[in-house]
C-alpha cells in the first residue's frame, strides 16, 4: 500500500480482543520501518479505560516505540467524520470496554461495530 499517499492515518479500536487489537504493533512498526515514511499513526480508542490496555499492550508486550503512535480517546479526536464512540455489547470479560464509532462519511451517518451488537438512536 502506498502511505505515502495520506497525511493522517488512524486507526478505531473498538475492543481489545486479539483479532481487533493485535495487529496494530505490527501496522505501527511496517508505517514506521518499511515504508521508510516515519510518519506517527494516531490510534483511537473509545475511552480511558481502553487506552490503558491498549498502552499496555503495545508499549510493555508488544515492545512498541512511543514515537511510532500517538493515542487519543474519541472525545478528545476532535475531528469532523468522527461524531461519537458508542458503548455496545459484546463480551461479558470486556463489559463497558466494547465500542463501536458514530461517523460521518461524505455526508452520510456511518456505524462501525467491530463485532458488537449495537442500538443507535440518530
Amino acid at each position: 500500500m502506498n502511505w505515502e499517499q495520506y497525511d493522517n492515518i488512524y486507526i478505531l479500536v473498538t475492543h481489545t480482543h486479539g483479532d481487533h487489537s493485535g495487529g496494530i504493533g505490527t501496522m505501527l512498526q511496517y508505517i514506521w520501518f518499511a515504508s521508510y515514511m516515519k510518519k506517527k499513526v494516531t490510534i483511537v480508542a473509545p475511552s480511558a479505560e481502553v487506552k490503558d490496555d491498549l498502552l499496555l499492550l503495545l508499549m510493555r508486550i508488544e515492545g512498541c516505540e512511543q514515537e511510532w503512535f500517538d493515542i487519543v480517546t474519541a472525545d478528545k479526536l476532535n475531528r469532523k467524520w468522527l461524531a461519537a464512540s458508542v458503548p455496545t455489547t459484546h463480551v461479558k470479560p470486556l463489559e463497558s470496554k466494547c465500542f463501536g464509532y458514530h461517523l460521518i462519511i461524505h455526508g452520510n451517518n456511518v456505524v462501525y461495530t467491530g463485532d458488537e451488537l449495537i442500538e443507535l438512536h440518530i
